[in-house]
């Protein structure tokens, strides 16, 4: 999806969280060649465990192809895996979302199973919006509709479903 996205000439812009990426992913390389056509912007945190060196190379060869790159931040990681996609369409720009537990890494797909969701609900676009917006700024992500981060929002939002599920 996020190859498809570099080649096509309606996407504006692709942005991407990094946490653990296998260096010889097609996806990486297709990322730096759509940065002379479009806006690409990954956010990487660079305290991945045993995978530090390498997120820290890999931000610069995407820097020196014109990848935007920004770095986790604070004492919380940035450990989220999601990708927006911005692609202007006959009836105005449509915000795509890639939600997953994975970390985008082809090795690891092989060992094991992970969920995700691609969808270009609006107001999960917004939230996605709202996050790389925060996040590329330094602050921590708030003000969502429809995502529930953690580690504060994910839990409270979880036990009041359980609540709630018990007094039904």
């Amino acid at each position: 999806w996020i190859i498809a996205a570099c080649d096509d000439p309606a996407v504006e812009r692709i942005e991407q969280t990094v946490y653990r990426v296998d260096r010889k992913s097609p996806e990486l390389a297709a990322l730096k060649e759509a940065a002379g056509r479009k806006k690409v912007r990954v956010m990487i945190e660079p305290r991945a465990r045993f995978d530090e060196l390498n997120n820290l190379r890999l931000a610069e060869e995407l820097g020196a192809a014109g990848v935007e790159v920004g770095f986790g931040f604070g004492r919380l990681k940035l450990h989220a895996k999601i990708a927006l996609v911005t692609r202007r369409e006959a009836d105005g720009v449509r915000l795509y979302t890639h939600l997953s537990t994975g970390n985008y890494n082809a090795v690891t797909a092989r060992q094991y199973e992970d969920l995700a969701i691609l969808t270009a609900s609006p107001g999960i676009g917004a939230d996605a919006r709202k996050f790389f917006d925060a996040v590329w700024d330094g602050k921590i992500p708030e003000g969502f509709k429809y995502l529930v981060p953690a580690p504060g929002a994910l839990r409270r939002r979880l036990l009041a479903l359980i609540r709630e599920e018990t007094e039904a």
